[in-house]
């Protein structure tokens, strides 16, 4: 797809000029003090597994022990998570402070420039220029240092609100439809 025209009010910028990017981590799994604590803590399949955009809890939870052991960070409610190996694209949005393992980037946003659910959507319908990206032959991944750098259109935040609205009156109307 590429850049596209975009209207004037808009414009192009990098993901790292308007959010705070991270990727997760694991803690060794031979610990067991790192498991079964109070820290949610997503991986691909948390993601993937969504019916809505939004992620609640997620299937293991990690000890602050295990957090502070590991290269996981947590990140704060609001924050878009994306898959970043294997499966690219998937997106959500944590209604919990939650940490992830390595194939999530996380994304915390600068609120005063882009909503986090617009940029969630939009990353999701990205999805093609993300695997263009990409590397690997068996199994795709996306490097921190592209991801950083792609751009998105970034409309004023009253266009984003407005964006997202008609997306999510969309996206009622399909399910509708299906029902």
């Amino acid at each position: 797809m590429g850049k596209f025209a975009i209207p004037p009010s808009w414009k192009w910028v990098q993901l790292e000029n308007i959010a705070q990017i991270s990727s997760g981590g694991t803690p060794r799994r031979n610990q067991p003090e790192y498991f079964n604590g109070d820290i949610p803590w997503a991986t691909p399949t948390d993601v993937t597994s969504l019916s809505s955009l939004y992620l609640d809890k997620t299937k293991e939870k990690i000890t602050r022990k295990g957090l502070k052991n590991s290269s996981a960070k947590l990140l704060p409610t609001g924050s878009v998570l994306l898959t970043s190996h294997a499966t690219i694209g998937k997106t959500a949005i944590v209604n919990v402070a939650t940490a992830t393992n390595q194939n999530i980037y996380g994304l915390i946003c600068n609120e005063d420039l882009v909503s986090n659910e617009y940029l969630a959507r939009y990353l999701f319908w990205s999805k093609t220029q993300l695997l263009r990206i990409s590397f690997g032959t068996t199994f795709k991944a996306l490097s921190a240092k592209h991801f950083k750098k792609f751009e998105i259109p970034l409309p004023t935040l009253p266009e984003q609100q407005e964006i997202v609205k008609i997306l999510k009156q969309a996206e009622k109307l399909r399910e509708t439809r299906e029902e």
